[in-house]
């Protein structure tokens, strides 16, 4: 259902166009004396424009050089943190692109059962076939949910 425009475009338009009228003596009275002033002395502006930007340079190199970067080695990267990190657990599921297609197929399947407020004998049957197709993904799946239940 589209919403009802409180007024037309046109009216919208007058709107603008006299917000416009009321603000524009006060834009136009400063733009005109500085306008005034910098034609009027085009050798100052020119200097002011260098000067503001050779300061903003100065500016930028002394921030950039005030703390120097150190030198970059690859001798001091911590590699063995890295490896700690990056240790996998040995049950999890091979990475293949038919593995996580057919996990987010699943994943969906379980976001669809737990939207349920009520699950009936095939919901039921559903998760068990989901659970049976983890399962062939990865046969350590159980395990891991019930860490004491050894048995497959």
């Amino acid at each position: 259902m589209k919403q009802k425009r409180s007024t037309s475009p046109s009216q919208f338009l007058a709107g603008v166009k006299e917000a416009g009228s009321e603000f524009r003596p006060l834009v136009v009275k400063p733009y005109r004396r500085a306008r005034a002033y910098l034609e009027a002395r085009p050798r100052k502006t020119i200097i002011w424009m260098m000067v503001i930007a050779l300061s903003n340079f100065g500016l930028w190199m002394y921030i950039a050089h005030k703390h120097p970067v150190k030198d970059f080695s690859i001798a001091d990267m911590p590699f063995n943190k890295v490896k700690e990190k990056l240790v996998l657990d040995k049950s999890a599921v091979p990475f293949s692109l038919a593995n996580y297609m057919a996990i987010s197929k699943l994943k969906d399947s379980l976001n669809y059962l737990l939207s349920k407020k009520e699950l009936s004998r095939e919901d039921t049957l559903l998760f068990i076939r989901i659970a049976q197709q983890y399962e062939r993904i990865d046969p350590a799946f159980f395990r891991r949910l019930h860490p004491k239940n050894k048995t497959p």
